[in-house]
């Protein structure tokens, strides 16, 4: 590359590697087989739990994802909280024949749950209207809150733009108002899901937004392979989330397939 000096390029060894040799793959969201270590819904706001604390870099679920060429796995809280912490961004190894993962980044991205999951008859939010409150309500806490409080301050970097956001969000409903908080903050928003973007494509667009879909079945529904091709024409960043390799290659194929066919249409 550019950054290679020719007094660098000069003392490098030659390698030859047989077959093919291909960039690895990013999983944006993932529990590797944690589920229930990674969700905590006795409480609905939880900006301070990080899923590092539940990362255990010994499971096969890990060691299966690197040897299918993912090479990071952003380890996700459950969305059973509106909001439900810190996601990790990890990595696949193995020392001899036992599954030894690393930690790339321990404290990423802060998400948030709009999703049906997050809402629960035994305590506050009961409905979306309820959870919306609760997230705009902690937001605003945040801007007015000391750089100090811990309470708040993963809010806080978000605002500031030195955190990522990433809302579980499925129907327009959801969409809209993560959308709608996005927008008062001034945040480029991850939406997670998102299965009924398509008419929200321009305002996504607008808001800088990126949409992390769920992988594609060849059976799928056309609007369902459609979106990501629709997404891309329309300059909303993608990508497809999976635990393994091949989901992820075979969402690729499906989604570059089915643009064109909705281009030649």
């Amino acid at each position: 590359g550019t950054k290679v000096t020719p007094e660098q390029a000069r003392g490098a060894t030659g390698v030859n590697i047989p077959g093919q040799l291909a960039a690895g793959m990013v999983s944006a969201h993932g529990s590797l087989g944690q589920f229930r270590d990674l969700s905590a819904d006795r409480t609905a706001a939880n900006p301070n739990l990080r899923a590092v604390d539940a990362f255990d870099p010994f499971v096969w679920e890990l060691a299966r994802a690197g040897a299918s060429g993912i090479t990071c796995v952003a380890l996700a809280p459950g969305s059973r909280a509106t909001i439900g912490g810190r996601a990790a961004l990890v990595t696949p190894g193995m020392l001899g024949e036992t599954p030894m993962g690393g930690t790339l980044d321990p404290d990423n991205y802060l998400k948030l749950s709009f999703a049906g999951e997050a809402r629960s008859s035994s305590r506050f939010p009961t409905s979306l209207m309820g959870g919306v409150d609760l997230a705009s309500t902690m937001f605003a806490a945040a801007a007015r809150a000391e750089d100090d409080d811990p309470a708040v301050q993963p809010l806080m970097q978000v605002v500031a733009g030195s955190r990522p956001m990433l809302v579980h969000a499925r129907s327009r409903a959801e969409l809209r108002a993560a959308l709608d908080l996005a927008e008062q903050h001034g945040v480029a928003p991850m939406l997670l899901g998102a299965n009924e973007a398509l008419d929200l494509l321009p305002r996504i667009a607008r808001a800088q937004g990126a949409l992390l879909l769920p992988p594609l079945r060849a059976s799928a529904e056309p609007k369902e392979l459609e979106l990501a091709g629709k997404a891309h024409a329309a300059g909303v960043r993608i990508a497809f989330v999976g635990e393994t390799g091949e989901s992820l290659r075979w969402s690729a194929a499906l989604a570059v397939r089915h643009e064109h066919r909705s281009t030649w249409r």
